[in-house]
């Protein structure tokens, strides 16, 4: 994964945890252990899509490598060329 790709699944896992840290906080601040227990599956769901984002954003990565990859191969040609 390249150094941007880290940077976003860093930053969006960062994100993740304060939202549910509060999130948690909340529930269990305002309601007893059914809510508790409502907010740990919805802490659950959050993780899956995290974990969808951090595939995706790794397609992403691999996308932008292959882009540069065939940009500098696109370059050679033209230096070819001239």
């Amino acid at each position: 994964m390249g150094r941007y790709g880290r940077r976003i699944s860093r930053s969006l896992i960062g994100i993740l945890i304060v939202t549910l840290i509060l999130g948690l906080a909340f529930y269990l601040k305002n309601t007893k252990t059914t809510h508790a227990e409502e907010a740990a599956s919805l802490m659950s769901g959050a993780r899956e899509l995290v974990d969808g984002a951090n595939v995706a954003l790794g397609g992403m990565v691999d996308s932008m490598s292959a882009i540069q990859q065939a940009t500098t191969g696109i370059s050679k040609i033209i230096k070819t060329i001239d």
